[in-house]
């Protein structure tokens, strides 16, 4: 280990040169690239630390490491100092270390630290630390954050999860997002059962421990359980408004729109919100009209509706109702672009109902390929309203249009068009079935949903087959769709979508089956179950935590 410890330090030496002409025009190429890097950096290079809370930080123990390796690299100088390694051989090596040696590593010296960039490295690493995302996305930083996500997996104190979560923005683009929003609403409040009414599917500490991890976690659906249960005393909290408002301050620290929301219910109805606040009408427009400021769709729709109806603090004042909108319009805001269409046509917000002003408003928006302007202009030409002539194949041709490129909301009018004759489509099943297999054999997502339920409740043309909807879902399965996986686990779960029936063990087992096999949603699964005691599994937070670090797996 010395000899080869001696072998790489060398390679710090940012003059060294290839010894011999043997070495390939690439391979030297290379150097002079990375050896021209290091020379940008040499002014304004500082030593790179990395911080997750203790699991990648150099400690002093380390540096001393490092200097000990640089001692040996003066001692071996005599004999080592022709020798040198070629960047291949470095990048294996490197790759040979775990993610926290290699960051160490790359503080050693200028050529080390570029050489712990190259992308091959991290390719090849996201292998071997089970990294759950692409291979185009392969970087330092992915890595790092994956590791951080594994250590969060682990934990179970609530503020130290939401420290980490928050500091490395651990949500964005979670792999496995869909399934955490997925189980949280399959174990929420709704399955609790008291312990005295006998077989308990969660038990209460349970159920807490379950919100508070995901509150943590940034869960949405948490957030909004746990404050209307302490808000509520429901669920498994037991009624504190000082609790539900020290709660709902600390997440409108965070901007989070949901505890915004009930603070501004709070300011302005008082007791009768239930959210602990005194009713402070001033205190309540302060905040919304700061809230306005900083684009809070929310806070814009509520101030309008306030200026309309004269409440929430606010006086009267149509006109600047419309105003406001009217300013929201020009700056492309599709909510004040929706209320400013249902004004026009309904006579809503403000705006006197004006047909031709609504016809008028809605080309011009459909001209610049607003969704909302097409769907009214394709309503439109279907029933000759707002302005239109009816004209089927008009509508027809406009929708087909946005269905060529691939547009959702286009083929989910087509599909309902052909199947239940509207959106100036005829009625026709067999088009709607043929359009929809189509689609389903481009792995089109929404056509697979809309399959499994027709086939489920007999819609979109086709005819009620529960058979067929098992065999379709788990021929999905089969190949890893996951609207496919998320559909049989929510029915062995509830067994209420009249395909599967609850049977925790068959969900147990199969969630193993697949883990065998190297999938990682199982894998993720089955630590969850472990970790909480759902989808069949026994609670064992010890043998969850093994696991978790096994393989590699993210919270």
């Amino acid at each position: 280990m010395l000899l080869i410890s001696g072998l790489l330090l060398t390679s710090c030496n940012p003059d060294l040169t290839p010894a011999s002409e043997d070495i390939v025009e690439p391979l030297a190429g290379k150097r002079k690239r990375i050896e021209a890097k290091i020379k940008a950096e040499e002014t304004d290079y500082k030593r790179s630390r990395t911080d997750t809370d203790g699991d990648h930080s150099v400690s002093m123990a380390e540096e001393a490491a490092a200097n000990q390796a640089n001692e040996l690299t003066e001692v071996n100088r005599v004999t080592l100092h022709d020798i040198e390694l070629p960047d291949e051989v470095m990048l294996q090596i490197l790759n040979e270390l775990s993610v926290k040696d290699i960051l160490q590593a790359s503080q050693v010296c200028r050529y080390w630290h570029v050489l712990s960039e190259d992308p091959a490295l991290w390719k090849a690493l996201r292998l071997r630390i089970n990294g759950d995302y692409p291979a185009s996305d392969a970087s330092k930083e992915q890595a790092k954050k994956h590791l951080v996500r594994i250590h969060v997996n682990t934990l179970s104190d609530p503020n130290n999860i939401a420290h980490l979560v928050n500091k490395y923005n651990l949500n964005d683009q979670h792999p496995f997002s869909k399934y955490k929003s997925l189980l949280f609403n399959l174990y929420n409040c709704e399955i609790y059962i008291p312990e005295e009414e006998g077989d308990i599917s969660i038990k209460k500490i349970d159920m807490i421990d379950i919100i508070d991890e995901y509150v943590a976690q940034g869960n949405e659906e948490a957030i909004i359980w746990k404050i209307n249960g302490i808000a509520d005393g429901r669920c498994v909290y037991e009624h504190n408004p000082e609790s539900t408002i020290a709660f709902i301050e600390s997440l409108v620290e965070q901007g989070n729109e949901e505890a915004i929301k009930r603070k501004i219910s709070g300011l302005i109805y008082g007791s009768h919100s239930c959210y602990g606040y005194k009713a402070d009408h001033k205190a309540a427009v302060i905040l919304i009209d700061s809230l306005v400021e900083q684009g809070s769709q929310q806070a814009i729709g509520r101030k309008i509706w306030a200026l309309l109806e004269g409440n929430y603090g606010y006086k009267k004042d149509i006109k600047a109702a419309v105003l406001l909108n009217n300013n929201l319009v020009l700056q492309g805001n599709e909510e004040a672009i929706k209320r400013k269409m249902e004004g026009l046509i309904e006579g809503k917000y403000g705006y006197q109902a004006d047909l031709k002003a609504a016809g008028d408003f809605i080309v011009s928006l459909a001209l610049q390929g607003n969704e909302e302007a097409i769907k009214q202009k394709i309503w439109g030409l279907t029933d000759g309203d707002y302005g239109y002539e009816k004209n089927a194949e008009a509508a027809v041709a406009l929708n087909e249009s946005l269905v060529d490129k691939g547009n959702v909301r286009a083929i989910r009018r087509k599909i309902g068009g052909l199947a239940y004759d509207n959106w100036g489509y005829e009625r026709d099943p067999e088009a709607a079935i043929a359009f929809l297999e189509s689609l389903i054999e481009q792995g089109n997502e929404e056509a697979i949903r809309l399959k499994i339920e027709g086939l489920t409740h007999g819609n979109y043309g086709y005819e009620q087959n529960r058979k067929a909807a098992i065999a379709f879902i788990e021929s999905l399965v089969k190949q890893d769709n996951e609207v496919a996986i998320r559909r049989k686990i929510k029915g062995l779960v509830k067994g209420n979508n009249l395909i599967y029936k609850r049977d925790d063990t068959q969900l147990k087992n199969w969630i193993e089956e697949q883990a065998s096999e190297g999938k990682r949603w199982a894998y993720y699964l089955k630590a969850q179950g472990l970790k909480y005691g759902v989808l069949g599994f026994k609670k064992d937070r010890d043998a969850a935590i093994q696991y978790i670090l096994k393989y590699g797996i993210p919270y």
